[in-house]
Formats: structure tokens, C-alpha cells, sequence
């Protein structure tokens, strides 16, 4: 009989230590103009940012938690929820509303949600999650 208990004890104990805990990981995400090419350094730049502002749209950046097995599956998982924000983000751009804006002739700009593949390494890859691109011409 205790030679039972124990091993049913030892089973229980192993059965709740062998269980994978959850990976938090919190992952930042930049979020802006990258891409900016105009005549007028300041004046259509500025024109464009207040024109994001007023959409609602985060400057800067943004961080996600994200939830998984391991630390690949948390910042999955925080991709996702970076993606979802970024669809929404740039569904609220209008191209008829920036055409609105007077903006200098051969205006072209990419406003983005990026991250870097290593966030300890700012050399490291950048990686796209959302991205919206004006082209003037």
C-alpha cells in the first residue's frame, strides 16, 4: 500500500513539474514614417504626421505580450497581436484624405510596425509587420 502511494505521489509530482509553464515575452514594435522622400523637408512631413495623429494611430512605439510554450512562440504570438493592430492601423488611411493634404509633387513615404529580429542587436534584421506606402507622382 505505500509502496502505491508513493509511486502515485511520485507520478503526481512529476505529471505537475513536467508540465510546460507558459513563455511571457514582451516584444516592442516601432511604429512610424521610415521611409520619407519630398521636396519639402519639414512642411509635407509635418502635414503627414499630423494627418497619422489624427487617425488615432500610436507614435512611436507599442508593446505586445505575448504567450507560448517557448520564447519563438511567445513573440508569435505578439506578432499576431502587432499585426492585427497594424491591419487595423493602416485601414484608416485614405488615400483621397493624404491627396487632400497639398502635398509637394513626388511626395513618397512607408509608415510601418517593425521590430527587430534581435531586440538586443539594433543591427539586427528589421522585421515588417504592417506597412502602408504613399506614392505622389
Amino acid at each position: 500500500m505505500k509502496k502505491t502511494f508513493f509511486i502515485l505521489a511520485l507520478a503526481a509530482v512529476t505529471a505537475a513539474t513536467s508540465c510546460s509553464k507558459e513563455h511571457t515575452e514582451e516584444v516592442a514594435y516601432g511604429i512610424g514614417i521610415t521611409t520619407w522622400y519630398s521636396t519639402s523637408l519639414t512642411e509635407d512631413l509635418l502635414l503627414v504626421e499630423n494627418y497619422i495623429a489624427s487617425l488615432g494611430i500610436p507614435s512611436n512605439f507599442v508593446v505586445h505580450k505575448g504567450k507560448g510554450k517557448n520564447k519563438s512562440e511567445a513573440v508569435a504570438d505578439a506578432d499576431a497581436k502587432a499585426k492585427k493592430d497594424a491591419d487595423l492601423w493602416v485601414a484608416k488611411f485614405k488615400t483621397e484624405d493624404i491627396a487632400q493634404l497639398g502635398l509637394n509633387p513626388n511626395t513618397h513615404f512607408r509608415w510601418t510596425v517593425s521590430r527587430y529580429s534581435d531586440p538586443t542587436d539594433p543591427d539586427s534584421d528589421l522585421i515588417i509587420i504592417g506597412e502602408f506606402r504613399w506614392n505622389m507622382e
